[in-house]
């Protein structure tokens, strides 16, 4: 999708549509947060595919062509009240379902907040993309950042995963309609499917507030060899910085890695010796503190914290 398009949708009002779907899907959903973009989905497939059936949703499924993870997405949305949504099908134009699905965010539903645009807009920067790289959006989201970095650059190669089955479920759908090479996955970013992955520049807005033992769950026995083979994670720090070492573990060759993260652990005693691991080994370029109440979800203190290996 061309970056005109894109300003021209970003403009569009779309809360209205959003109230709509959301009244219609209302305790009938067992995904409520992500049912009014299976909802604006299935709108937007019968206006823009030829030959479409909205008759039942199963007809719906084998007329559309969508994938099977699509489908298992919008049959934990929408059976419950499949004929409610598909007669609405001619209330809203191509463009204001495009709108919505590309850029409303939907609030807090989803478990999973989006990245102010402010703050990608800075990361995309400092992250220089440039046409061919291969970009990462660790903890995707709903894809906001992949979003405004492919309006910038979409000839770069980029790849977003998330752990939250509704976000990917929604980043993935704005990957189709944006076009380009966009690959979005379910996973940890602490379990990779594909260790070996890297990239040219990565960027991560992860969940705040947890321990490094988090990541590890119930495997102790994980957790002990991990801090063996470093060290500096041995007492129980914060996640921010195993997060960071995941992210600038996964850059090949000096780009850059952006993440954000909480300010208290660039100075808390417990995050002390990991934090002066990075440091020591010069993979701090800079530190920019950000905005108090940023984030609507989180009073919490946050930076943007700037990685390399050069």
């Amino acid at each position: 999708m061309e970056r005109k398009k894109l300003e021209e949708l970003r403009a569009i009002y779309t809360d209205y549509l959003a109230w709509e779907l959301a009244g219609a899907c209302r305790g009938v959903s067992s995904m409520e947060g992500g049912a009014v973009y299976a909802a604006a989905y299935v709108l937007l497939k019968a206006q823009s595919v030829e030959d479409v059936q909205l008759y039942t949703l199963d007809a719906f499924v084998e007329s559309s062509g969508i994938s099977e993870s699509r489908a298992f997405f919008i049959k934990e949305c929408l059976q419950n009240n499949w004929h409610g949504i598909a007669a609405m099908k001619d209330n809203f134009d191509n463009d204001t379902l495009l709108a919505f699905l590309l850029y409303n965010e939907g609030g807090s539903k989803l478990g999973s907040e989006s990245t102010p645009n402010s703050v990608i807009r800075l990361a995309g920067e400092l992250m220089g993309i440039k046409p061919g790289d291969r970009v990462a959006d660790f903890g995707t989201g709903k894809g906001a950042f992949i979003r405004e970095c492919f309006a910038q650059q979409p000839e770069a190669i980029y790849y977003g995963d998330d752990i939250n089955t509704v976000a990917c479920e929604v980043a993935s759908i704005r990957a189709e309609l944006l076009g380009g090479s966009i690959t979005i996955v379910q996973e940890d970013i602490m379990d990779m499917k594909d260790a070996q992955q890297k990239f040219d520049t990565a960027f991560a807005n992860y969940p705040f507030g947890l321990r490094a033992k988090d990541a590890f769950g119930s495997n102790y026995d994980s957790f002990k060899e991990f801090t063996r083979i470093n060290p500096e994670f041995a007492r129980t720090v914060s996640l921010d910085w195993l997060f960071n070492k995941k992210v600038l573990d996964s850059i090949e060759g000096t780009r850059r890695a952006v993440c954000i993260m909480t300010n208290g652990s660039t100075w808390n005693t417990l995050d002390k010796e990991a934090r002066t691991s990075f440091i020591e080994n010069g993979c701090v370029e800079a530190v920019i503190a950000l905005p108090n109440n940023l984030f609507s979800y989180t009073p919490i203190g946050t930076v943007m914290v700037v990685l390399s290996r050069d």
